[in-house]
């Protein structure tokens, strides 16, 4: 069940939408009070079917949820209004009675940025989740089959971006040399070469380079924006190794080694092994 209020046409909720609706959806939340313009203009995509006739509005916002399972309620009478209220403290501070026209502009634009903003946040996850759902197949959404009907979908988005990763890949990965340094003058050749051969040994052999490469341009393709982050890290490996029936003279130069590693390495365990009688024996 959903319920919902008369229409008003702003945008400054649209960002919780992005979490609201597919909870609805998945039962997580049974209510939810909401402005049918600002629901409307989310599920249909700003598709401008809000408008001051509450019905039509209604209509239409029953129409986008039917398909999703969900049903909106009567709308109930809200007040399109704005209150803006601050401490005590700052009013003194600022001198504050009232707002000016000029304040209240003010406030007022930077409202708007940031529901515009909200906007744009908001329909770029939605378009992302559609992506994703053409990709793996799924147009139950957008269109859905009918009953006793083929099911069979296209899986366009899906073959065209798995067509143009092969030549993508070659592009950024198609070479020995995923970076290069070009040296400034002829004294800068030798280090620029140092420098290309120990990128790209960091990039390609201490790290998954070709499948980070791989994972930014299909995110690039999917989700409009591709996204590496890139650190570094100092960390200490400890390895253990084991001797066995060294000589006194073997013994002497390993404690000798350890000894001149200043604490990098140590002696964890010692046994000394006695020969039998049978082993003295010639």
């Amino acid at each position: 069940m959903r319920g919902c209020r008369n229409s008003r046409s702003t945008h400054v909720a649209i960002s919780m939408l992005v979490v609201v609706v597919p909870a609805i959806q998945s039962g997580q939340i049974d209510l939810v009070p909401e402005y049918v313009g600002t629901d409307l203009e989310f599920l249909d995509k700003n598709a401008g079917l809000a408008n001051s006739d509450l019905n039509a509005t209604v209509s239409h916002l029953r129409d986008q949820y039917k398909t999703r399972g969900v049903t909106v309620l009567n709308p109930s009478p809200a007040a399109d209004q704005n209150g803006f209220a601050v401490t005590k403290a700052t009013a003194d501070k600022d001198h504050l009675s009232k707002m000016s026209d000029l304040e209240l502009k003010s406030v007022l634009a930077a409202e708007k940025s940031d529901a515009l903003a909200a906007l744009v946040a908001a329909q770029l996850s939605q378009d992302r989740a559609t992506a994703m759902e053409y990709y793996l197949g799924d147009m139950s959404q957008d269109m859905p089959a009918s009953d006793g009907r083929s099911q069979a979908v296209s899986t366009d988005v899906s073959d065209t971006i798995e067509g143009l990763m092969p030549a993508l890949m070659d592009i950024f990965a198609g070479s020995d040399e995923v970076v290069r340094f070009e040296p400034v003058g002829p004294e800068d050749e030798e280090a620029a070469q140092q420098e290309t051969d120990y990128v790209n040994h960091v990039f390609m052999q201490q790290n998954p380079g070709f499948m980070t490469l791989y994972g930014f341009v299909k995110d690039a393709l999917l989700s409009k924006v591709g996204i590496v982050k890139v650190w570094w890290e100092e960390r200490e490996q400890e390895e253990r190794e084991t001797y066995y029936d060294l000589t006194d003279d073997q013994f002497a130069l390993l404690s000798l080694a350890v000894q001149q590693s200043s604490g990098a390495m140590k002696i964890v365990e010692h046994t000394v092994h006695q020969p039998s009688a049978t082993e003295m024996t010639s």
